[in-house]
This record gives structure tokens, sequence and C-alpha cells, in this order.
């Protein structure tokens, strides 16, 4: 059984903090009372991990030297 309305709201915040929607405002659009709650429900998406895998890729390339 899927749950759309778990799934959705997961997704949700994951995807609004990775627009960097304001933590306050995200926590008020899913009705978190408290930042933990927030943080618990609150995933790293696949486009992050590529944006931090490429910042740090272009810092080592910048220790190295290389463009």
């Amino acid at each position: 059984m899927i749950k759309l309305h778990e799934g959705g709201r997961h997704t949700a915040v994951s995807m609004m903090r990775d627009a960097g929607v304001d933590p306050v405002i995200r926590m008020l659009e899913v009705g978190h009372s408290s930042e933990t709650v927030h943080d618990r429900y609150t995933h790293t998406m696949a486009q992050a991990h590529m944006e931090a895998a490429e910042a740090v890729a272009a810092l080592v390339r910048k220790a190295g030297g290389t463009p």
C-alpha cells in the first residue's frame, strides 16, 4: 500500500529545502511543530547530492591547480 500523504509531505518539504525555502516557512507549510520533527522528515534529494559532489570536485581541482 502506498501512502501518498506521507510520501508527498516528505518529498515536498525536501524539495522546498533544496529550493532554498526558509526553514520556518517549510515547517509552517507541513505543520511541523519543532525543528527536531522537521529535520527528521526532511530528506536530501538527489540534486543536492550532485551539487555537493560538484562543489567538492571543484575544490579538489582548485587545490591541485586544475581549472
